[in-house]
């Protein structure tokens, strides 16, 4: 059962073989759903049945530690809870109020500061890359900052992704990074197709730094997140601070899988390989908690952005010959059943996520897992939530606009 089509975007590579003298190893199972969660929201106590008995279900099928839901019917949290544990050695509760990686959930942050920005007048997101970053070969000069933001731009991660997935980024510099880009031209024309980027959003980053005059961070945090008032959101660090509202992440132990069937276990849990957040960079390295996730699309809409610039980031790009994909700017278009969806999600070392907005229903899904699942897992596992909260049998994920999409 997990995160939904629209979530399987890894700024960082493939799962890893690790041995166990480098890991801690942990009991697959989490123990369940722990006691109460204080930090709970529940205004709608039906709903929060069905979506316990979800989570009870996915504990008894799923390697999973634990686990944050939240549900908001426009502004308001009508509920939000954790499951299972935020730390296993610490047998720390999930709450609703627990610190997760969010992946590339945070490409909606960058796509939405770099608008706000084109707003405040600073910059054109029809500018060039290059007008506001230098050191790049004339290649790169064609590429609008909005191509960065759609996937169109032509860029692929085929320069950082060894990199990435072999060591996490762990010994590089984003300098590093940035110089690996550089050195492969696009792959197609801006516009003639579309290819998911982690390199292009890396690189729509140094673009609002450059234009707001400061770090990635600052701009982020007085463009949206200190106005917006979401006080768990920030750019995460490499390791979990030592404190209990932030969840440790976890991945299946690759080595257990024959074993464990075997016996009739689940496979076991292990600590996630290490990472570098600095090179994860603006394609993905933010950290927040469901309650302040479940309300940032509402957010985005009704105060952040206006209304022009929200449907341009809401509404699908569109290639050069016409061709419409479902993906605007740092949203994913989507459909759960008939249900209109904006959608973005991540799988980041250790964990699962997915925001998912249905405007014709005014409601907003965030559900945050600090385990890596697999992607057939964590589509389920969204699904099942999904239908617990319309109170319906789970729908299968589709593309409106048919665009296949390798990574999406």
């Amino acid at each position: 059962m997990g995160p939904a089509p629209s979530s399987n975007h890894r700024p960082h590579g493939r799962r890893r073989r690790q041995t166990a003298v480098a890991l801690l190893v942990v009991a697959a199972c989490g123990g369940g759903v722990p006691p109460s969660d204080p930090a709970a929201i529940v205004t709608d106590p039906e709903m929060a049945s069905r979506i316990d008995a979800v989570a009870e279900l996915a504990f008894d099928e799923l390697s999973m530690a634990g686990m944050s839901v939240a549900v908001a019917h426009g502004d308001e949290i009508v509920f939000a809870s954790g499951y299972g544990y935020a730390d296993l050695g610490s047998r720390i509760p999930a709450r609703a109020d627990t610190v997760f990686r969010l992946g590339s959930i945070g490409k909606s942050f960058t796509s939405a500061a770099l608008l706000e920005l084109e707003e405040s007048g600073l910059l054109s997101l029809d500018d060039s890359l290059t007008q506001h970053v230098s050191g790049y070969p004339a290649s790169f000069d064609a590429i609008a900052v909005r191509k960065l933001l759609s996937h169109t731009s032509g860029l692929t991660d085929d320069a950082i992704a060894d990199e990435l997935e072999s060591k996490g980024g762990v010994g590089s510099t984003l300098s590093d990074m940035f110089e690996l880009i550089g050195s492969q031209p696009p792959s197609f024309a801006p516009g003639a197709g579309w290819s998911y980027s982690n390199s292009g959003y890396m690189l729509a980053g140094e673009v609002m730094a450059s234009v707001g005059g400061t770090s990635y961070s600052d701009v982020l945090h007085s463009s949206i997140l200190d106005p917006l008032g979401l006080t768990d959101t920030t750019v995460c660090p490499d390791t979990r601070p030592d404190d209990e509202r932030w969840a440790s992440g976890y991945e299946v132990s690759d080595g257990n899988w024959e074993r464990a069937m075997r016996l009739g276990r689940r496979p076991s849990l292990v600590s996630a390989p290490p990472i570098n957040m600095d090179v994860v960079y603006a394609a993905g390295n933010l950290c927040s908690s469901v309650t302040d996730l479940v309300r940032w699309p509402h957010l985005l809409q009704t105060e952040l952005l206006s209304p022009a610039s929200f449907q341009m980031m809401s509404q699908p790009a569109v290639l050069n010959d016409g061709t419409p994909v479902g993906y605007g700017l740092g949203l994913a278009l989507r459909a759960f059943g008939e249900r209109r969806a904006l959608t973005h999600g991540g799988v980041i070392n250790g964990f699962a996520t997915l925001v998912a907005t249905f405007p014709d229903d005014n409601t907003t899904v965030a559900i945050l897992v600090n385990t890596r699942l697999s992607d057939a897992d964590s589509q389920e596992l969204a699904r099942h939530l999904l239908g617990a909260v319309f109170d319906e049998p789970p729908a299968p994920w589709t593309n409106p606009y048919e665009t296949e999409f390798t990574n999406v």
